[in-house]
């Protein structure tokens, strides 16, 4: 997705354009980016390393979080969806970039983890 927007669907696990990947770094996926309004933009504002980075819509299922203060470390969550934002990521470290010059997007790993 774009922006939280379930109007600008970029991929699909369920149709296989998009692939995710777990890690000892955290989550990291790619898809092909599709023919439309949508997927122009996200591709030519990777190229030009002009998006915010990455958010993630999760639900933590009973038992799947600890507290340590106001650290929340996630030991299981029900993965919702993933979007490619604009301005403001809910997690800093993520980066998106145009990995090829094939309409392939390539993303950072970052653990799911609130502080």
């Amino acid at each position: 997705m774009v922006d939280h927007d379930a109007s600008k669907v970029l991929a699909r696990t369920r149709s296989g354009s998009l692939k995710l990947a777990e890690d000892s770094a955290g989550l990291a996926f790619e898809f092909s980016v599709p023919d439309t309004q949508a997927g122009h933009d996200v591709l030519a504002l990777a190229e030009r390393d002009d998006l915010g980075g990455m958010s993630f819509g999760f639900l933590v299922p009973k038992g799947g979080e600890t507290w340590n203060g106001n650290r929340r470390t996630l030991t299981a969550i029900d993965l919702r969806e993933i979007s490619v934002v604009s301005a403001w990521p809910a997690y800093d470290g993520t980066t998106v970039n145009a990995r090829t010059r094939t309409p392939l997007l390539h993303f950072a790993r970052r653990f799911l983890e609130t502080v």
